[in-house]
């Protein structure tokens, strides 16, 4: 599946970018280790509710160019220069929503 989506990014049209993020909630007993009954790392838990979050960078067409999870609380802002580094912006229009805004980007 990697190689795949690794064949696919070579091919992919990068002319129009767009970089975003969604929340994932997962219900408390899907987020235990049952062997260790630990906790995932890559959940926080908010009033009950686990969450991660999953940045990704799509091509105009929405196929995904790279993706990168997280912890749902941290800001979209803190991981947009990680993500937008792992593909070619030469000549690319890159589209993003209010979270992304910052000097650093």
């Amino acid at each position: 599946m990697k190689t795949s989506f690794i064949e696919f990014n070579k091919q992919a049209n990068y002319e129009n970018l767009n970089i975003d993020s969604i929340v994932v909630s997962a219900h408390q007993t899907q987020c235990r280790n049952k062997k260790r009954g630990g906790v995932n790392e890559l959940t926080h838990q908010d009033v009950g509710v686990h969450t991660s979050k999953i940045h990704t960078i799509v091509n105009g067409l929405g196929n995904s160019l790279y993706f990168k999870l997280s912890d749902g609380q941290v800001a979209d802002v803190n991981l947009a220069v990680d993500v937008l580094k792992q593909v070619s912006l030469t000549n690319s229009n890159v589209i993003d929503d209010s979270a992304y805004g910052s000097a650093d980007i």
